[in-house]
């Protein structure tokens, strides 16, 4: 009796380690083997793209970084000179990625970066600030623009998603406010203020009228950046 327990033991130990086996050899050919995301295309092409973009990078140029609050920017009318290397849907990991390979960029005049809506439901602000930190690390001490995130109202998006914005945004002006060549633009409060809509029907991303409030305050930021670092009168 002790040795058919101890056979149907073995058959039982040798049968789930074969179910087990197949899961995972099944799980690695599908991980390997599954078609990426069109998040992952989209961001994969236009970094293609952006990489021939890059090569145009000067001691005028004024670059700016970010997602698709970047993306949409019409940078011409803020300044003379300037790249817009935003992609929309980006993640702080992302964009940490991209500048490694954009070689030009340390000649860059100026960087603008608004970054970080993306990882808001994603993470947590602890490790969004240390990302950030790790982005400006290797900018090479361009001096920069850092733009606060936009205080988006539909917060369905994600849990505490209010709070994740106020405490990123506070930790974005304290760093600003630490380094030697760093604007900061506190868009909450331009926007906040006004009394007309200024987001598109989804509450996360700015309609025409965000838009010029921001541009401006861009424009503002980047003037007296350039005036402080660089002794210019005028980037327009």
């Amino acid at each position: 009796m002790l040795i058919k327990n101890h056979m149907i033991k073995m058959k039982i130990a040798i049968s789930l380690t074969i179910v087990f086996s197949i899961i995972t050899l099944g799980y690695l050919y599908l991980s390997k083997n599954r078609a990426p995301s069109p998040q992952y295309q989209y961001e994969k092409t236009t970094h293609a793209h952006y990489m021939r973009k890059t090569r145009s990078i000067d001691k005028k140029s004024i670059v700016f970084l970010g997602s698709s609050s970047i993306q949409g920017l019409n940078v011409s009318q803020i300044a003379n000179h300037s790249i817009n290397l935003g992609i929309g849907g980006e993640r702080i990991e992302g964009l940490i990625n991209r500048v490694q390979e954009y070689s030009q960029l340390p000649q860059s005049r100026l960087i603008v970066i608004a970054a970080g809506f993306n990882d808001l439901c994603h993470s947590n602000t602890l490790t969004m600030s240390k990302q950030f930190n790790l982005l400006i690390q290797k900018l090479n001490n361009v001096p920069l623009v850092i733009s606060a995130l936009q205080p988006a109202t539909n917060l369905m998006l994600c849990e505490n998603l209010a709070t994740k914005i106020v405490q990123f945004n506070l930790y974005l002006q304290d760093t600003c406010h630490n380094l030697k060549q760093c604007y900061f633009v506190d868009l909450p409060k331009i926007l906040t203020v006004q009394s007309k809509p200024f987001f598109e029907i989804d509450d996360v991303h700015l309609n025409k009228l965000g838009y010029q409030l921001w541009q401006t305050e861009l424009s503002d930021a980047i003037i007296r950046a350039l005036n402080t670092t660089q002794g210019s009168n005028s980037i327009r």
